[in-house]
């Protein structure tokens, strides 16, 4: 996902925990930082975990390496119709 798509999700309440990398944050620009911070609060406000992991530790290289920022969703968003 995204962060357009973690947005959506956010607004949905679908989040129950959001992992961010902390260099996702202290290396992004000043927008996109602003938009990392803006989600974060908004998770938080529907009552979902947020956690900064550090990079320096395993777990936080292997969510650098995915894209700096994961979300494990109380249900899903998408119908896979496929999988009959």
């Amino acid at each position: 996902m995204g962060l357009l798509q973690l947005k959506n999700a956010a607004n949905m309440g679908a989040i129950e925990k959001l992992v961010v990398a902390d260099t996702a944050l202290r290396d992004a620009d000043e927008l996109q930082r602003l938009k990392l911070e803006t989600l974060m609060r908004d998770v938080e406000k529907r009552r979902a975990n947020v956690t900064v992991v550090s990079t320096e530790h395993e777990a936080g290289s292997k969510l650098l390496s995915l894209g700096g920022i994961a979300a494990l969703l109380r249900f899903p968003l998408y119908r896979d119709d496929t999988a009959k």
